[in-house]
């Protein structure tokens, strides 16, 4: 989707990328950070790039590398270098899960892995697709460190790590109700370090379904029960943008 206009009958249009168009009662901006919808719906609302360099890291989850975290997550502090790393454990593949709730979602085939960061004081600008000179750089700083942490860098996929930008949104007041909302991080993107971004988008999500079946159900009017949705959303998002915040300083290394 590449914008929208508001109509005269109250209802949203949106324009689409292939050149088509969607009318609906309610517009739902939930395009993530880059959001198209939150850039036209509220230009100046900023957007903030933390500064330093982050690298995100999937390694195939071994017996050896499952050790290095015990729990649901480790965070490992060092000069120059702090990583964070957490299991992203299946207990069954993702694709067939998908093939038996949504079988008209096409998911790969993905084994259990971990999932870690590096948060670095220095951006390391690499060419596009280079993982594996930013490993090499990445193996440079963690010389003299477990060889198990050794591993889990040396181990990664290089297809499905990256660097990684970390932005969070700047809190907006309220900006009055009509057919366009938002939604998770198209309006209150945050930090990793509060572990609050994809839960929220859930309360997200949730808060706004049960908002729109009262309305189907003749409960309530939609302009009403979108507003009572925003004022909560925005409430809980950006409070949970500020325990990020809060936070950063434990995963970010000194420079």
């Amino acid at each position: 989707m590449t914008g929208y206009r508001e109509r005269a009958d109250g209802r949203a249009e949106a324009r689409l990328a292939d050149g088509g168009s969607a009318v609906g009662d309610l517009l739902v901006g939930a395009d993530g950070v880059g959001s198209a919808v939150r850039r036209q719906l509220l230009p100046g609302a900023g957007v903030v790039d933390v500064p330093g360099n982050a690298l995100l890291g999937r390694t195939p989850l071994t017996e050896r590398l499952a050790a290095l975290v015990p729990g649901s997550g480790t965070l490992v502090h060092g000069s120059g270098l702090n990583l964070l790393i957490g299991r992203m454990e299946f207990r069954r593949p993702p694709r067939l899960a998908a093939a038996e709730l949504a079988p008209e979602v096409g998911l790969p085939d993905a084994e259990s892995y971990l999932r870690w960061v590096a948060m670095l004081p220095e951006p390391l600008d690499p060419e596009p697709g280079a993982w594996a000179q930013v490993r090499d750089r990445l193996l440079g700083l963690l010389d003299g460190r477990h060889p198990d942490l050794v591993e889990l860098v040396r181990q990664s996929d290089t297809g499905n790590s990256s660097p990684l930008t970390i932005r969070y949104a700047e809190p907006v007041s309220h900006w009055g109700t009509g057919p366009v909302t938002l939604f998770g991080d198209a309006i209150h993107a945050m930090p990793p370090s509060a572990g609050q971004g994809a839960n929220t988008a859930f309360r997200d999500a949730a808060l706004l379904c049960r908002s729109l079946a009262a309305v189907h159900r003749g409960e309530a009017e939609l302009t009403d029960a979108v507003e009572d949705y925003e004022l909560q959303m925005l409430d809980r998002g950006f409070a949970a943008v500020a325990m990020g915040l809060d936070r950063l300083p434990e995963f970010t290394p000194a420079r």
